[in-house]
């Protein structure tokens, strides 16, 4: 620690990362390109990493100057559980509506298997 850090100034300085780094893993999901979903998958890692490393030092290690910026991470962790969740049945129906085949009795799609061989007739 820096002699000059006040002690937890390092602790709030990784909260603060780590929601900068949440908004730039939303950021990336706003997107369907596979480059940024792993780029997002990589931020939400670290975060998760940074999250867990606050945590390991226990409660001492947390200051009340922490608390709105991990509100700040936890309003915007829900805004990208519903995000990839609206994203999830968006893609869900999409496969449903071209490959679906109907539904079962208990209301899961059935979907239409694919020919993997393939046919090349002429």
């Amino acid at each position: 620690m820096n002699p000059h850090e006040e002690p937890g100034e390092s602790a709030l300085e990784s909260c603060r990362a780590a929601e900068s780094r949440i908004r730039e893993a939303q950021r990336f999901l706003l997107t369907a390109r596979k480059d940024d979903i792993e780029r997002s998958m990589d931020e939400l890692s670290q975060i998760a990493a940074i999250l867990e490393s606050l945590i390991s030092g226990g409660p001492a290690s947390l200051s009340p100057a922490m608390a709105p910026s991990l509100q700040r991470i936890q309003r915007t962790a829900r805004d990208l559980l519903l995000q990839i969740g609206h994203a999830t049945n968006l893609w869900q129906g999409w496969l449903q509506r071209k490959l679906g085949a109907g539904y079962t009795e208990r209301g899961q799609p059935v979907f239409v298997e694919c020919n993997r061989a393939g046919s090349y007739e002429a």
